[in-house]
């Protein structure tokens, strides 16, 4: 099956890991995105030692944050579930208790191992809880204080690669664990416009509670951990089909049979036929072996005499025919327009100069002079240093082709290299370009992207202008639309209520605030605020940004502070418009010299 991860990053990766064990196809979007909360580590430190009788813990993220602001581990833990409890030991803690897997479950737990006489129970958790932990506790007369330690914010859209999917029926199975998470699925699916699409999908969650949330979806079904835990919900997926390795060159049915009669024919005290034979010749390769390398320096020069004689390479026809066929290879390479052209100059240099050696021999040979020698045997000996002479000469001339060879093909193959980096770099920023028009996080496009622009200064420069926005996504350009009509509003007000002003502008500061204004079209030739709101209002819609920003930053004091969070966020967007443009301009001229050399 393939299933719907929902779990923040953190969480979603060993869930993920389990799945394919068990057969499954993981795909993970995260619904929450997990943040630090800075203030909530500092306060830790305001909690003594002797104060604190013990920490709750309700989620393994929290777990996690408070093993990251803090290096005290001899607290006693009681964490909500098992899973909270692994984290827990994974951090370094000892004494560990662990509830059913909700919020219910450990106030129970809390009230029968813990003494409300002991100290403050510290509960290091998010910024949005489950359940009435505080008031269980302190209706028992517990002391109860809680840190915030992270801030889990929702992703506001699906991505298109996820609808596509969901529409398509790819996505078997969504898991669900908490009510936050359920409710936000649904949300996206509506706002997305997969519900109706959900029908071929089963919901698996962790509780009634996360299942409640669903109420007005339908799935093909819904199914509920008989217990809030992980074990439980993984017990309701159906059984996966993990992939068998096959042996290579497995046995035939045969084959089989066979080897296992041959098996029950073996004596029981001793090896079979079979095993001692390949014992045996295992034992004379050895042999073989360690007595040929001791006594390589003997044989090796024989065998390579031998082989030189049986196969004449030395012989001038056969280098001839030789160097016809590395010619041939070269032409077909040649053909293929390499990228970089090789300078045949110092070759054709070379064979001038081996030419004018040959000469000069020819014409010292002519005039050797040997005594009480036949004037056949001159003509002989001029014979053999004249084939002497062109052997040589054919064997410089397969050295430099074969030089000349090399280099065309490694040509050719940092050709088809660069074309596939290239390929890659296009389907990334395709993927980056589709994510970046919705206001979701990037940050897994990103780095995708970044992996392979290693080396590539122009796109390096780019990624990291977008990384500041990875985790927390930007504003979509329908978001800075429909929000610059709050910013408009705001600015209309801060009109009214001038630098300085007193009770009496500040009363109708406090009237106008709940009243929506709506600015009459047809002032776009007006002074002053007014008329630039009525003008960038005007450019938005009409969906030139730029413009718009330029109006709003004529703006001064109040009017200016109201505009300025819209203003970065639409200077972010287009900041993040022009890296993904210029990338795209970079990889297609990238593209382009690959094409035009291949």
């Amino acid at each position: 099956m393939r299933l719907l991860i929902t779990r923040p990053k953190e969480d979603a990766e060993p869930l993920a890991k389990i799945l394919r064990d068990k057969g499954h196809e993981p795909v993970l979007f995260p619904l929450l995105t997990i943040k630090p909360e800075a203030d909530g580590a500092g306060q830790l430190k305001n909690f003594k030692d002797e104060d604190i009788q013990a920490l709750l813990v309700t989620s393994a993220n929290g777990m996690r944050h408070f093993a990251r602001a803090d290096k005290r581990r001899h607290f006693k833990i009681m964490a909500v579930g098992d899973a909270t409890g692994e984290a827990a030991r994974e951090a370094g803690f000892k004494e560990i208790e662990c509830a059913t897997g909700d919020v219910d479950g450990l106030a129970k737990l809390v009230k029968d191992k813990c003494d409300p006489k002991k100290g403050t129970l510290l509960h290091v958790a998010g910024s949005r809880l489950a359940g009435d932990l505080k008031g269980m506790l302190e209706k028992d007369g517990f002391t109860y204080a809680r840190v915030v330690l992270y801030s889990a914010d929702k992703t506001t859209e699906l991505s298109l690669t996820l609808k596509q999917e969901i529409k398509a029926g790819k996505i078997d199975g969504v898991l669900l664990y908490s009510p936050r998470t359920s409710t936000a699925f649904a949300e996206l699916a509506r706002k997305g416009g997969v519900q109706a699409d959900l029908k071929k999908m089963s919901a698996y969650c962790l509780s009634d509670a996360v299942a409640k949330n669903l109420d007005g979806i339908t799935f093909k079904e819904v199914k509920t951990a008989k217990t809030p835990d992980q074990a439980a919900l993984l017990t309701l997926l159906p059984e996966g089909k993990p992939e068998t390795k096959k042996e290579a060159g497995a046995a035939k049915p045969s084959d089989t049979a066979a080897e296992t009669q041959a098996t029950t024919q073996t004596p029981a005290n001793g090896l079979s036929f079979k095993a001692k034979a390949l014992m045996g010749a295992a034992v004379i390769v050895v042999a073989v072996g360690v007595g040929g390398f001791f006594t390589q320096n003997l044989w090796v020069p024989a065998v390579k005499t031998e082989m030189a004689h049986a196969l004449k390479i030395n012989q001038t026809e056969d280098i001839e025919r030789f160097m016809s066929t590395i010619s041939v290879r070269m032409a077909e390479l040649e053909k293929r327009k390499q990228p970089a052209p090789v300078d045949v100059q110092p070759l054709l240099d070379k064979i001038a100069a081996l030419e004018g050696t040959i000469g000069a021999l020819q014409t010292e040979i002519a005039s050797i002079e040997i005594s009480n020698t036949s004037g056949a045997s001159v003509e002989e000996v001029k014979e053999i240093v004249a084939l002497k002479v062109e052997n040589d000469r054919l064997n410089q001339l397969v050295i430099e082709l074969n030089a000349r060879l090399t280099d065309l093909e490694a040509a050719q193959v940092q050709e088809r290299s660069s074309s596939d980096n290239a390929q890659a770099l296009v389907a990334s920023l395709s993927t980056l370009r589709e994510v970046l028009r919705t206001s979701s996080p990037f940050e897994a496009e990103l780095a995708a992207l970044a992996a392979l622009a290693q080396g590539d200064v122009t796109l390096e420069s780019a990624v990291d202008g977008l990384k500041p926005y990875a985790t927390s996504g930007l504003a979509s350009l329908s978001a800075l639309t429909t929000s610059f009509k709050t910013t408009a509003n705001d600015i209309v007000r801060a009109v009214a209520v001038p630098e300085g002003a007193g009770w009496m502008e500040q009363t109708v500061k406090n009237v106008t605030s709940l009243v929506t204004i709506r600015r009459a079209p047809g002032n776009l030739d007006g002074e002053g605020a007014l008329g630039i709101v009525a003008r960038a209002e005007h450019n938005v819609q009409n969906g030139d940004i730029a413009a718009a920003i330029t109006e709003l930053e004529t703006l001064a004091g109040n009017p200016r502070e109201a505009a300025q969070p819209w203003i970065d966020q639409a200077k972010a967007r287009l900041d993040a418009q022009q890296s993904v443009s210029m990338m795209q301009a970079h990889i297609l001229s990238l593209l382009g010299n690959v094409g035009g050399q291949g």
